[in-house]
């Protein structure tokens, strides 16, 4: 059981599911709504929903190809290596959640996701039964070869896949992953994350108050 974090009190059932199942989570807002690939930290509930903030009206696993899941947008020197990214290739594929979100909780993740170090990339994803979906995701040029990412990040991945159910076969390549953590840096990392994150609300907040 999960808790919603500010005006999302009530409890929501997120349990694992048995299987890639499409299912509604909680219908909140009329606002036009839009679905988002998640392939990174997003696909972990507790860093999505609980941590940010963003709680999708709907989740179904779904798969991208065309493409293949690298680490090679630069991280945070001597913390957090390297991030996911998302890099063309044929005959390639990753495997995420599709979330179905509104366009003002796209933008709220825009800002966390650092108001600019990702690109928006509009794909179509496969979902149950073949079937296609317009999504919009992220992805980054801003790459470097040779980086790898952190026990700690590659941990969320794998504990959101395993969350969502997406398949064992996907899951073993994301714990096969090799990492390269800088010893003591896993304790303090996630407080230095949260604090990014409120450095970024912060500047969104005086740039919008600016403009007027």
């Amino acid at each position: 059981m999960w808790w919603l974090p500010g005006e999302y009190s009530e409890r929501l059932s997120l349990a694992r599911p048995t299987g890639c199942e499409r299912r509604a989570l909680l219908s909140m807002s009329t606002e036009p709504q839009l679905w988002y690939f998640a392939y990174g930290a997003n696909l972990d509930r507790e860093t999505l929903i609980e941590r940010r903030g963003i709680v999708p009206t709907e989740a179904t696993c779904a798969v991208l190809r065309g493409y293949e899941l690298t680490f090679d947008q630069p991280g945070i020197p001597l913390m957090e290596p390297s991030f996911a990214n998302l890099r063309p290739r044929a005959n390639a594929e990753v495997h995420g959640v599709a979330y179905r979100l509104t366009a003002s909780q796209l933008a709220a993740l825009d800002v966390l996701e650092g108001g600019g170090a990702y690109d928006h990339l509009d794909v179509q994803v496969e979902v149950s039964e073949g079937r296609a979906l317009a999504a919009k995701t992220y992805a980054t040029r801003d790459t470097q070869d040779g980086l790898f990412p952190s026990k700690r990040y590659l941990a969320l991945l794998v504990r959101g896949a395993r969350q969502h159910g997406l398949p064992d076969v996907w899951i073993a390549r994301l714990e096969d992953q090799r990492t390269g953590d800088v010893p003591g840096s896993a304790w303090i990392a996630p407080a230095v994350m949260r604090g990014f994150e409120l450095l970024f609300r912060a500047r969104s907040v005086l740039r919008r108050w600016t403009q007027r």
